[in-house]
């Protein structure tokens, strides 16, 4: 275990800041570039995410290996399913992963998700057969995001009325922009935090100082629980919601007893950088950090 802690750690959503929503990979080499330089100087990260572990696996761990991650690289994490699985991060993949199987959604409601995604919404969404404790249908890339949200409106409705039938009040509907996720009530990004500091300690003395990246309004719970357990932390939102939404701020950011922040676009005054455009664009300047 290193004796000496990193400058600060980050905390970093999947989708969104790293893995463009649209194409759903690591669109932006210069992320990668980015991370593996964070990961040789000794910052910690985790990626916390709703994401499945196998997600992180084809789609983060080979984009970091490309930008010549080493091979005894320590200090990374991933925690997926909003804390209901989570392991070190290596080169070689995933190590030592661990299943929360109290997080693990009823079968009947997995079943229903599958038979749904086959059946009624086959049009716009699939079902995501990489989660372990969670139930997602996720919007079919490339189709009619209009179509999808109305489906994915309706999906809601009929989960809503799954969870009354089995009486499962432990169950929390979460919507998306791209998904419809089923999860139990307890999970979240703040037990994602949690467990990220976890893993994250094993290998280094952890920080004081962290960056928490995320383009919803969940993500700011990891900077909650950061901030609660006396960190310093910065939350960056790379896809700042409605500023007339309650308890925003005038850019549509969320006002919090901690720094909240966006990435202006250099080349457009006024306007901000997005998803992983942001993303990418904050961990340069966290390079910077470095000296």
């Amino acid at each position: 275990m290193s004796t000496a802690p990193a400058p600060f750690g980050l905390l970093l959503d999947v989708d969104g800041p790293i893995a463009s929503p649209v194409t759903r990979t690591v669109r932006l080499p210069e992320i990668s570039d980015s991370l593996v330089t964070l990961a040789e100087a000794g910052v910690p990260l985790s990626f916390n995410t709703g994401r499945s572990t196998a997600f992180v696996s084809r789609q983060i761990v080979p984009a970091l290996v490309s930008a010549g991650l080493a091979a005894d690289a320590t200090g990374l994490a991933v925690v997926g399913e909003k804390g209901g699985v989570w392991a070190q991060l290596t080169a070689a993949g995933l190590d030592d992963e661990q299943i929360d199987v109290d997080m693990r959604v009823p079968q009947e409601v997995v079943d229903f998700g599958r038979e749904a995604a086959a059946e009624k919404f086959a049009d716009t969404m699939f079902f995501d057969d990489t989660k372990r404790t969670m139930m997602t249908l996720e919007m079919i890339a490339g189709s009619d995001h209009a179509a999808f949200l109305s489906a994915r409106d309706a999906l809601v409705q009929d989960l809503i009325e799954l969870r009354a039938r089995l009486g499962a009040v432990q169950l929390r509907i979460d919507p998306t922009v791209i998904s419809c996720d089923v999860e139990v009530s307890h999970s979240g990004k703040a037990l994602g935090a949690r467990r990220s500091l976890e893993l994250l300690g094993e290998h280094s003395v952890l920080p004081k100082r962290w960056f928490t990246v995320g383009d919803s309004r969940s993500d700011y719970t990891m900077a909650d629980w950061l901030h609660a357990q006396g960190y310093d932390v910065t939350h960056v939102d790379v896809q700042p919601g409605s500023p007339s939404s309650p308890g925003a701020a005038a850019d549509g950011t969320l006002h919090k007893p901690y720094e909240v922040t966006t990435i202006a676009d250099p080349l457009a005054p006024g306007q901000l950088l997005t998803d992983d455009d942001a993303g990418a664009a904050l961990l340069r300047r966290c390079v910077a950090l470095l000296g």
